[in-house]
């Protein structure tokens, strides 16, 4: 019984630390030129970016490429109402480019919120196995 509840609490603990490990991101913006210099300096493949183009659409992408005129990647869906199909294939011209921003994992909020978890969750563990159950001082009282 005892494997099977710490079994139980180490797979919750881990699908709440993967859940919650992405929310603990930020996005760097980057300051876009015609050229896309800047961009071509500081995007890379796998680089996960929310850009705005000049009629004012809004594109989340994983960056598959980061050419010479343009950034390539693919569409990411969000919760944010978007005109790209999640999976589709995207290339934006750099002079198209008004606004980037890419995304980064924080560590030290990632870290902090791992650990926090950790300790509600040995908190809670203490305290359920400190638990009496129904039944159990009844029975010594009776010895």
């Amino acid at each position: 019984m005892r494997t099977s509840v710490t079994r139980q609490f180490a797979s919750t603990v881990a699908s709440v630390l993967i859940c919650f490990s992405t929310a603990c991101t930020t996005l760097s913006p980057i300051a876009a030129d015609a050229t896309g210099a800047r961009i071509r300096a500081e995007v890379k493949a796998g680089d996960t970016v929310r850009v705005r183009t000049a009629d004012s659409a809004s594109h989340r992408l994983q960056v598959s490429a980061v050419g010479e005129s343009s950034l390539v990647g693919t569409a990411i869906g969000t919760w944010e109402r978007g005109t790209d199909v999640a999976g589709s294939r995207i290339e934006l011209d750099y002079r198209d480019i008004r606004q980037i921003e890419v995304q980064h994992v924080s560590a030290l909020k990632t870290t902090a919120l791992v650990a926090a978890v950790a300790v509600v969750a040995a908190v809670a563990i203490v305290t359920k196995n400190g638990t009496k159950t129904p039944g159990c001082c009844t029975t010594l009282a009776s010895h």
